[in-house]
């Protein structure tokens, strides 16, 4: 049985999430504190972007209903990195309703810039390490369909435009 929601979330708020980081420390530790803050009611990993891209192909030619609502990615990975995943899920029509966010320990303007026209709703410095992941997490969970501000970073938008 699944923990109840935590009391300050929107009735419509993501579920599901599916995460997407090579390094195996970052990846377990996201998954990890999603897991333990309730936030989510499924937590999935790839190690790349080849393996989230088959692993949610797969998924939505089975069984839809089990796809994330959101799917997290890191920019810089082997085989198929943050920006080439985020493009190849807009171009499938069950994948590209999920909200893209892309992380990276890089964020500067060429970072920000390529994920956003790559088409991610949302991009995240990732926290320095022994920085908790909540606030990041909790960003991401009650967003619903509005943009996505993390503390202490322009948004994307306010970077494009200026």
């Amino acid at each position: 049985m699944n923990p109840p929601a935590p009391p300050f979330l929107p009735p419509e708020s993501p579920r599901r999430l599916f995460i997407v980081e090579d390094n195996p420390a970052l990846r377990a530790a996201l998954a990890a504190e999603a897991r333990r803050c309730g936030l989510f009611s499924s937590v999935t990993t790839a190690e790349d972007g080849r393996d989230a891209l088959k692993q949610l192909t797969d998924a939505a030619e089975g069984d839809p209903s089990g796809l994330p609502e959101v799917v997290v990615t890191d920019l810089y990975m082997p085989n198929l990195n943050g920006v080439e995943l985020v493009c190849a899920l807009r171009r499938l029509p069950a994948l590209d309703v999920a909200r893209r966010i892309v992380i990276s320990e890089w964020d500067g303007p060429e970072e920000r810039n390529a994920a956003h026209l790559a088409g991610c709703h949302a991009f995240f410095k990732k926290p320095a390490a022994g920085k908790s992941l909540a606030v990041l997490l909790c960003a991401v969970a009650v967003a619903g369909d509005k943009p996505i501000h993390y503390p202490a970073y322009e948004p994307v938008e306010r970077l494009i435009a200026g």
